[in-house]
This record gives C-alpha cells, sequence and structure tokens, in this order.
C-alpha cells in the first residue's frame, strides 16, 4: 500500500492469478479507458468512435486480488479513464466496512499508479442467484458512493439504484450473477455517461 498508515484487519492481498511474461521488447498499447475487476465487467467493452478500450477482468477475484495487481496493469502510460467493477466476490463472505476499506486501498493503489486518469466505480448490481445478499449489496454500495464522493470519484450507480423498475433478472443471466448481453450495454452506457 502506497503512502497509507491504515491498518485493516484484512488478510495481506495475495493473487493465485499467474501473470504471464510480455514478449522482450512488447510494448503495452495504451488504450483510452480500461475497465478493471472481478467477472461482473467481462464483455464490457467502453470504446466509442475512434477511442480505445481494454477489459482486465479476474474470474473469482476479490477486491484485495485486484489491488495485487494493479502496479501490472497499466506499464508507463495509463489511459485517461478507468472505470472499477469490484466486490462481487467478497460479499456474502467479508464485513460491508472491511469492503470498503479495500476499496478505499485499491482506488489508493490506482491513484498512485495513474494519477491523471478518471476513476469511475461501479456500484454491485444485485443478485438472482442469492437474493439474500441484496441488503449488504445496498448497504455496501451506498458506502461506496460516500467513498468517491470524499475521493472526488466518479460512481456509477448499480441498476437497483438507476433504474428500480428495472427487474434484475432483465439484466442478469441465467445464473443470475453475471450481466447478460442487454445488462452489459447498460452498464457500458451508464459508464460512459456518468
Amino acid at each position: 500500500l502506497r503512502n497509507s498508515t491504515k491498518n485493516t484487519n484484512s488478510s495481506p492481498a495475495v493473487s493465485s492469478h499467474k501473470v504471464q511474461p510480455l514478449p522482450q521488447g512488447y510494448k503495452k498499447p495504451c488504450p483510452d479507458r480500461y475497465l478493471i475487476g472481478d467477472s461482473m465487467g467481462k464483455g464490457v467493452h467502453l470504446q466509442t468512435g475512434n477511442s480505445s478500450s481494454f477489459s482486465v477482468t479476474y474470474s473469482g477475484a476479490k477486491i484485495e486480488h485486484i489491488t495485487s495487481r494493479v502496479p501490472h496493469i497499466f506499464g508507463r502510460n495509463p489511459p485517461k479513464e478507468i472505470a472499477i467493477m469490484a466486490g462481487t466476490n467478497n460479499i456474502g463472505n467479508t464485513r460491508v466496512h472491511d469492503m470498503i476499506d479495500m476499496y478505499d486501498e485499491l482506488t489508493d493503489e490506482i491513484i498512485y499508479f495513474a494519477p491523471n486518469s478518471t476513476i469511475t466505480v461501479c456500484g454491485l448490481e444485485q443478485r438472482c442467484d442469492t437474493p439474500e445478499l441484496n441488503q449488504d449489496i445496498a448497504s455496501f454500495n451506498a458506502g461506496l458512493r460516500n467513498l468517491c464522493s470524499q475521493k472526488q470519484l466518479l460512481y456509477t450507480p448499480s441498476f437497483a439504484e438507476a433504474e428500480p423498475m428495472l427487474s434484475p433478472s432483465r439484466v442478469l443471466g441465467k445464473k443470475g450473477l453475471h450481466l447478460n448481453t442487454d445488462g452489459k450495454s447498460r452498464l457500458r452506457h451508464r459508464i460512459l455517461t456518468t
């Protein structure tokens, strides 16, 4: 953790995801926008017109795992805009307060490696597979919105916040966890218009 005196009781970020070395002489592309996070962000492409985008998603990753990957994601030329969608795999296993602290660390790490990038944080989506977690998700999103306000980050609301009359089953896949095609399209629109 960079320049922080916070002491959370969470375990250190250890990722089980292996990074393959890049070929010698390879230069990372510098897209205009990145989406980083867990598998909820998979397939959400943020390019518009002549801009480019890149998604870096880790299936099964928790907030602390994504934090540990930040130094390896951007290279020397961070993008203009970064959207974050993480926490799906923490909810129900980690206290909401601790999740907010982990997100604070994640955003600190991103700010350290991409100080001039505009950062957008996405609220967690309600779930159909385990609806008993939806109250914790709502509490987490409220805390996340507050964190974004304090740190002057952009916040993209979840479907439950932005379109309360929209049934989660309309934007989630058959298993009720990941976004379907319509959900990805709606999320993309919300991120780009935040």
